[in-house]
């Protein structure tokens, strides 16, 4: 019965007609929660760059907690598979005719 009357109306109308005195939080979309004014006055969707998404810049989860002198956030895209690979190994040590072995070898991309 519920869901047969909430079904049949919108989420500002359950809003409105609910009034505060009955607990109810609606459950958003990805089109609800980038269009609501609340979620941009926190920053909470962060658009970024990504290649094959060109010419627009995708949106993604920002960080949900923002502090004072360790706000944090999204600065940059994912990095694609592999596209880190060679300086994090030789960051571990691992030398360029190693590293270029492990991908002849199939074990890194």
């Amino acid at each position: 019965m519920v869901g047969e009357w909430t079904g049949a109306r919108t989420k500002a109308e359950l809003a409105e007609i609910l009034g505060g005195q009955i607990p109810f939080g609606p459950v958003n979309n990805i089109a609800d929660i980038v269009a609501d004014p609340h979620i941009a006055a926190r920053n909470m969707v962060a658009s970024v760059m990504q290649p094959g998404a060109e010419p627009r810049a995708v949106q993604i989860a920002n960080t949900p907690i923002h502090l004072s002198e360790t706000p944090g956030g999204v600065t940059q895209r994912s990095p694609l598979l592999g596209e880190d690979s060679d300086r994090v190994l030789g960051e571990f040590g691992y030398s360029d005719d190693e590293i270029a072995a492990l991908r002849a070898d199939g074990v890194i991309a």
